[in-house]
């Protein structure tokens, strides 16, 4: 069983499915389960976003997934290909924080008499429907990078909350940025990261779960 899943159970969940890139990872996770719930999974690739995509639908409804994030940095939500190429608006409500991925249709706008900006984004990736919104306020101080964006730059944004009426508004545990800061980046530097990013064994852990019926989730 992987680090993930004993903590997961350990709370009382019951996994439902999970997936990994390493064979021998889902062999073990599979012996140490006694059912074959972990299957082989790269999710960077067509054929491992269907299969997920599958197994979502005949799940049906789930109280939590969890993953194991392939670089271990604050950057690391921003840097995952994984999840941007398979997060679907179906995982609305179902994350530890709303998380979207847009190009800005106009520069971030001051408001609050300047203290804070706003963001029209058209969404394109991530967890919520893809639709134009507005994510207000976003404070200067602790997003710096809103004073720099630009009407047409590709943005991420994680950990947002989402209202009951659908608006997506910045939390205390939101981070944002400007995708041109990972691009800008040195060619070793991104090159490491993505050679992380696809043999760390962990890196394409992806747990669906069910909360137990005794626990009381």
């Amino acid at each position: 069983m992987g680090g993930i899943g004993i903590g997961i159970r350990a709370l009382g969940f019951h996994i439902a499915k999970a997936y990994d890139s390493w064979t021998e990872a889902v062999a073990i996770y599979n012996r140490n389960f006694s059912g074959e719930i972990a299957a082989t999974c790269n999710l960077l690739s067509e054929k491992g976003q269907e299969l997920v995509r599958a197994d979502y639908h005949l799940l049906g409804q789930l109280d939590l997934l969890a993953a194991g994030l392939p670089v271990v940095s604050v950057q690391a939500p921003f840097l995952c290909p994984a999840f941007w190429q398979t997060a679907l608006p179906e995982w609305s409500g179902q994350l530890d924080g709303a998380a979207v991925e847009g190009v800005l249709a106009e520069a971030p706008s001051p408001i609050h008499a300047g203290a804070a900006r706003a963001v029209a984004l058209d969404i394109q990736a991530g967890s919520e429907a893809r639709h134009r919104a507005q994510i207000a306020p976003l404070n200067p101080a602790a997003h710096p990078v809103v004073t720099t964006l630009t009407a047409g730059e590709r943005v991420r944004l994680v950990g947002l909350r989402a209202r009951p009426d659908g608006v997506l508004v910045p939390g205390v545990r939101t981070s944002c940025s400007g995708l041109t800061i990972y691009h800008s980046w040195p060619r070793d530097v991104k090159q490491q990261s993505l050679r992380r990013s696809t043999t760390t064994p962990n890196s394409m852990q992806l747990t669906a779960l069910h909360a137990a019926a005794d626990a009381g989730h």
